[in-house]
């Protein structure tokens, strides 16, 4: 592989100058992992919200790295599950608010 930096060859370039453009180098990755990684913590807190929990609801289950098994399905909505743990989902608590008894809902 041939390295080349605004017409210079890499290999030719002084210990200083390959020294400096690492810098340059780190610091352009560090900035472009912090901009994604803020791209998808925005897109993690709209899911999140869109689901009815807050982003400290999720932790433990990132914590600890296994899925729960589901307790409670949404009667229409299959995709919608809860486990059990953690504050209730927004489409449980309406359900429950809608006369739904949490014996129907129960897996």
């Amino acid at each position: 592989m041939q390295l080349n930096h605004a017409g210079f060859e890499v290999p030719d370039l002084p210990v200083s100058d390959l020294m400096r453009m690492r810098q340059e180098i780190d610091a352009q990755i560090s900035a472009k992992q912090m901009s994604e990684m803020a791209r998808v913590a925005e897109q993690i807190q709209q899911l999140a919200t869109e689901s009815g929990f807050a982003i400290q609801d999720l932790i433990p289950f990132l914590q600890e790295n296994k899925l729960l098994p589901v307790k409670y399905r949404h009667p229409e909505k299959p995709e919608l599950t809860w486990c059990g743990k953690g504050r209730r989902p927004l489409w449980l608590n309406e359900a429950i608010d809608a006369g739904i008894p949490l014996a129907k809902i129960r897996v």
